[in-house]
C-alpha cells in the first residue's frame, strides 16, 4: 500500500466512525420519545457503543 492509500484509508475509517457517533447521538436524542423501559434498556447499549467508537477514534493517528 502506498502512503496516499493509507492516508485515504484512515480518513475513511475516521469518517465512518464519526458517522456512527452522529447516528448514536441522534438515537440518544430520540430516547425521550420512547417508553421508560425502552430507555432503560437502550441507554446502556448506546453508551457502551459510543465508548467503543470514541476509543477507536482515539487510537487513529491524527
Amino acid at each position: 500500500m502506498t502512503a496516499a492509500s493509507l492516508d485515504l484509508n484512515l480518513i475513511r475509517q475516521r469518517h465512518d466512525l464519526m458517522v456512527e457517533v452522529g447516528t448514536l447521538e441522534l438515537a440518544l436524542d430520540s430516547l425521550q420519545q420512547r417508553k421508560e423501559e425502552e430507555r432503560a434498556r437502550l441507554l446502556p447499549q448506546i453508551h457502551a457503543r459510543m465508548q467503543k467508537l470514541n476509543e477507536a477514534l482515539a487510537h487513529l493517528p491524527a
